[in-house]
């Protein structure tokens, strides 16, 4: 008999922020109710996402920054390196 394997499907939020400190811990907090984990990458903030996302991470949550804006593309490709680098095949 032929065996059929599936393919992995290992999925994770990536969450790119750039100055939206009120808002990105909640953002986080209810996307991690949904994938094992979530990849917040602060962009180069000024008004401290990602230190407020830090206070509320939980094992789920990772967070990644930038000490300078460098754009939204190049946010979600560190995000998709570091999802690649945890074993994570879809984000």
């Amino acid at each position: 008999m032929l065996r059929v394997t599936r393919p992995v499907f290992r999925p994770c939020v990536i969450v790119p922020v750039f100055d939206h400190a009120a808002t990105v811990a909640d953002v986080a907090e209810g996307a991690a109710h949904h994938a094992e984990a979530v990849i917040v990458v602060d962009d180069g903030s000024r008004d401290g996402s990602g230190d407020a996302v830090r206070s509320a991470a939980g094992p789920a949550i990772e967070v990644l920054s930038f000490p300078e804006n460098r754009g939204k593309g190049a946010a979600i490709a560190a995000g998709l390196r570091r999802a690649a680098e945890r074993g994570f095949t879809h984000a």
